[in-house]
């Protein structure tokens, strides 16, 4: 681009946020026979407050009108003056081809509350390497007041860049670092300046570095720096022994570490022990991880949220009284608890509210008969922290008369499970069901149903959120699912075996007033038409990645007028502003939410929000070009604990 195109740029930069005045100012006149005397003394007489006051057929005239409005970097930059003004907010989403319009227009020096920056799918082909760094350093001061920095979706970053950025984040908190360019070897000096670079920032308390291979001589650069750290995630530690262990244990300040690709055995892990503030640890152990036992890292005086994740799953051989924190309130293990496990877990850790586990193995009176007895004799005996030691130990009066109890957690709200199964009636049949463990359950996240598994779910009385992200499931398996008459919020995402014919089954839980539906292609609207008939107190619906739900599928949702609060779509690339207009039909709804749709832009969002308030309507209609974050209701589950948590403390 010429000098002379880059300054007529810059100066657009810095007026385009006033566009209003340069409007008044210099454009009624220039315009008048445009648009009539009438019109031009109206608006001369008009207080003008701010840019959205502004007439928009004058607003696309007067830009229309400009030297350089064919120019695709001035464009843009308009584009990106708008989309800053309507945020009004503390942060800014950066897209790649937003490079340029940043560096020459100057917006980001007008943004002195900016606190965080994302920059999105960032890719670096032609000049994007170049217009990072010059954006860097022109805003240097504004990057200085940076409190949180990410790249989502950006698969890597050059190192010269990496520095540069580093170098300009004096007050970051938050940091998410892509890996480096694959150019950039590991070990290499290169490797090592980066990293240097990393651990000299003294103000992060988070760090991501998921996809960095960190070695030994990495993680002892990393160890001698990051003063206030208190959460880091590691990716692929698959080169990394005791020493480097040993090395990252000098960060005393950690409260939360969480590291994939994990190898050795629980010696190789043993120097972590010193981090004696750690409050949440979670391994994903790599193929060939040699200890099937949790050790001493499960038995952290401060631990309350443990993951340990073999590769494969396998028996619960591990879990014995003693080998795991009795303070724990979250646990996740890739393995399948036999009732030995279970009572165990029930014994040890009594304030557990979540538990992940691969399945949970329930025996059938022929399999195990004392475990038969123990449930029937005068109901389920629960283990209770007065017969905990009992139980775990085998003696005591209630383990003498039937040799075993029945496992029961009263204190479980969430349950994510990897299978739910239960074998064909001519087959043997587990003694009971999960409301005899979790007497309390009100979450559960399935990821596959097998045989008759869904009746595992009988009886949860207490149910109130269930999430189906399961590829396995079938219009008949679906088809068993109990009542469940406590719940409020159902998930089906990824259900791509299931047809139309599924719908049916949503008549066993009509009390469901969160609705989400998420990647599930038997969703077409006559699916969408009978559930909302099924569902008629639905205040919440989610719809995301449906590509056979169009406009009449959205027109149904009328029939939801007297409950539905809150609508929003997702990646529904059939659906038009024809469809949207059935918003007006819901006096209920308070909030619409629309996100990469490719068939809704923000003018038909700013002109639905119109006629809402032409309507007397109080509802908000937001359009999000960008979606960072997977919605799921699983997002809810921990809402219930923690604020039983507050209200304890209050």
């Amino acid at each position: 681009m010429s000098s002379s195109a880059l300054q007529d740029l810059q100066q657009v930069g810095h007026t385009i946020l006033s566009l209003s005045y340069l409007m008044c100012a210099a454009g009624l006149s220039a315009l008048s026979s445009e648009l009539g005397q009438s019109r031009q003394a109206k608006h001369a007489t008009t207080r003008v407050a701010g840019f959205s006051d502004l007439p928009k057929e004058l607003v696309a005239n007067i830009v229309s009108s400009l030297p350089y409005a064919d120019r695709p970097a001035f464009r843009a930059t308009c584009k990106l003056a708008c989309e800053l003004v309507d945020a009004a907010s503390n942060g800014w989403v950066m897209k790649v081809d937003e490079g340029e319009a940043l560096l020459t227009s100057g917006l980001l020096q007008r943004l002195t509350s900016l606190a965080y920056m994302w920059f999105e799918r960032w890719t670096w082909e032609g000049d994007q390497e170049a217009n990072f760094l010059a954006v860097m350093l022109i805003n240097r001061n504004v990057f200085a007041k940076l409190q949180e920095v990410r790249f989502p979706r950006t698969p890597h970053i050059p190192f010269r860049c990496l520095r540069g950025l580093l170098s300009a984040l004096l007050s970051v908190v938050c940091l998410s670092l892509p890996p480096l360019a694959p150019v950039v070897l590991r070990d290499s000096p290169l490797q090592h300046a980066a990293l240097r670079s990393i651990a000299a920032l003294t103000s992060v308390v988070e760090l991501n570095m998921e996809g960095w291979e960190v070695t030994d001589s990495g993680a002892r650069i990393l160890g001698q720096g990051l003063p206030k750290l208190q959460r880091l995630i590691l990716g692929d530690l698959t080169e990394l022994s005791r020493t480097g262990y040993s090395s990252l244990a000098q960060l005393r300040g950690l409260q939360c570490f969480t590291a994939t690709g994990v190898r050795g055995n629980n010696l190789t892990l043993e120097p972590l022990t010193a981090l004696t503030g750690l409050t949440g640890l979670r391994m994903e152990l790599a193929l060939g991880f040699r200890d099937e036992g949790l050790g001493p890292l499960a038995c952290l005086p401060a631990l309350r949220t443990l993951g340990w994740w073999h590769a494969e799953a396998h028996v619960s051989t591990g879990l014995r009284p003693g080998s795991v924190s009795p303070w724990l309130r979250e646990l996740s293990l890739c393995v399948e608890l036999d009732m030995r496990a279970l009572s165990v877990l029930a014994a040890t850790c009594t304030g557990l509210a979540m538990m992940q586990v691969q399945g949970i193995v329930i025996p059938s009176p022929e399999e195990d008969p004392a475990f038969a007895a123990a449930a029937v004799a005068a109901g389920v005996a629960v283990i209770t922290p007065a017969n905990a030691q009992a139980v775990a130990s085998g003696s005591g009066a209630a383990a003498a008369r039937t040799g075993t109890v029945v496992p029961v957690m009263p204190s479980l709200r969430t349950l994510i499970i990897g299978e739910l199964y239960i074998a064909p009636l001519d087959e043997l049949q587990p003694v009971v069901r999960l409301r005899a463990l979790f007497p309390a359950l009100e979450n559960v996240l399935v990821f596959h149903v097998l045989q008759r598994g869904m009746l595992l779910l009988e009886g949860l009385s207490r149910l109130k959120r269930l999430v189906f992200n399961c590829i396995s499931l079938r219009d008949e398996l679906l088809g068993l699912l109990p009542p469940l008459p406590s719940l409020k919020g159902l998930q089906l995402e990824c259900c791509s075996h299931l047809t139309g014919a599924a719908v049916g089954a949503l008549r066993a839980v009509p009390s469901v007033e969160q609705l989400l539906l998420i990647d599930t292609p038997a969703v077409t609207d006559s699916f969408l038409t009978e559930a909302v008939v099924h569902l008629r107190g639905i205040r919440t619906l989610i719809l995301s990645r449906l590509p056979n739900v169009r406009d009449e599928g959205l027109q149904a949702l009328a029939v939801l007028a007297s409950s539905l609060e809150h609508l929003e779509l997702r990646f529904m690339p059939e659906v038009t502003p024809a469809g949207l207009q059935v918003v007006l039909q819901l006096p209920r709804l308070n909030l619409v939410t629309v996100s990469e749709c490719a068939g809704i832009g923000k003018d038909a969002c700013r002109d639905l929000g119109a006629a809402l308030v032409a309507a007397g309507r109080d509802v908000v209609v937001e359009h999000e070009t960008t979606v960072l974050v997977s919605v799921s209701l699983a997002d809810e589950f921990g809402a219930s604990e923690e604020a039983e948590d507050l209200g304890a403390r209050r």
